[in-house]
């Protein structure tokens, strides 16, 4: 039995994906980018991108010396829906991200 509410992390993603499926709180994210091109990151509160975004668009540059970045909130956002993160990455670069969430019951 899982208490009423708990830590999830969305496990590692690369493409934009539903990470929390119900209410509940997002507290950050963990990104590497490719080491070339920037990737850009737009949070939604819903299952998808038609959701109401909850921070504004994010742009996270690239490059040998900065492929990491990591965004920890000081408060949680409270989602009412869930979690739907688009992701787009210039020219065919990749990004691998994980997203830090709590469903709450």
């Amino acid at each position: 039995m899982q208490p009423e509410e708990y830590s999830l992390t969305s496990g590692e993603k690369t493409a934009s994906a539903q990470v929390l499926d119900g209410p509940g709180f997002f507290y950050g994210i963990a990104l590497v980018t490719d080491g070339t091109n920037a990737a850009t990151f737009t949070f939604y509160d819903g299952l998808t991108a038609t959701g109401t975004e909850f921070l504004p668009e994010m742009v996270f540059p690239s490059s040998a010396t900065q492929r990491r970045d990591v965004i920890l909130l000081p408060y949680a956002i409270g989602l009412s829906v869930g979690c739907y993160i688009k992701v787009s990455v210039a020219g065919q670069g990749t990004v691998k991200y994980t997203v830090l969430t709590r469903l709450q019951r």
